[in-house]
């Protein structure tokens, strides 16, 4: 008779049953029979997906916001690191504290702008250098710096009241601007239409100003090529005769 035990291949389904099975220190298994054993690996044990770690920490936000007072700060703060160190690395590093904070870039350049009209000359050379490095870098933007310089350029009469030389530093800043492209010729005019109500009287001088520190600073073959283009609108808002006398620097 055959035995019931045993399956249609001829092996024992019960054999299962009469091995002796133990679990070792180690954590391997013995299963023999009769005296005979053999190790075999127990499962290891599942691994659960590290993905939501990773994910939260590539999450992780930067340094909080600041309010608008704590940002001021931090902005005179930045310059008088970058002035006393002259290290654009920290520069840079600093600034990216900010990033989570609104209008930070906008910021940074009113306030020093504010500032360097009357700082003594090393200081304002250090503020504009950093405003170009920020600039280069691009931590500030076009539109960062457009609006500040172009609110210096609107109330330079108060400035020329309180400095003789205020139109000076104005045209230095904004050809350093013009030179690395944050801001043109274009811009220019609409920021001296401005003056047109109450001092209209300094347009020409914020032009030949401009003009004469492109010159000094960057080449007079600069200047001549940032002016030979879009320069319709300046000849009509300062006049014929006056534009021949500006442009008189450039031969």
């Amino acid at each position: 008779r055959r035995d019931s035990n045993r399956s249609c291949y001829g092996r024992n389904t019960n054999s299962r049953s009469e091995r002796e099975i133990r679990t070792d220190k180690d954590g391997f298994q013995q299963v023999g029979s009769r005296g005979h054993t053999q190790d075999i690996q127990a499962p290891a044990p599942r691994i659960l997906s590290r993905r939501p770690v990773e994910e939260a920490t590539s999450k992780v936000s930067g340094p909080p916001p600041l309010n608008k007072e704590k940002l001021e700060l931090r902005a005179k703060n930045i310059k008088n690191e970058y002035f006393q160190s002259k290290d654009v690395k920290e520069l840079l590093l600093s600034f990216d504290e900010l990033r989570s904070t609104p209008d930070a870039g906008k910021t940074v350049v009113q306030i020093n702008l504010d500032v360097s009209i009357d700082a003594k000359d090393d200081e304002r050379e250090a503020i504009f250098t950093m405003l170009i490095i920020l600039y280069k870098n691009g931590k500030i933007n076009g539109s960062d710096v457009a609006a500040p310089l172009g609110e210096l350029v609107e109330f330079i009469g108060s400035f020329v009241m309180d400095s003789p030389k205020a139109m000076h530093y104005l045209g230095d800043i904004i050809a350093d601007f013009i030179h690395v492209k944050a801001v043109d010729v274009r811009w220019l005019h609409a920021q001296i239409k401005k003056l047109e109500r109450d001092d209209g009287h300094l347009i020409p001088g914020v032009v030949e100003r401009t003009i004469l520190s492109l010159i000094s600073r960057h080449g007079k073959d600069e200047a001549r090529s940032t002016f030979s283009k879009d320069c319709r609108p300046l000849v009509e808002l300062v006049g014929a005769q006056k534009w021949n006398e500006i442009v008189a620097h450039l031969n």
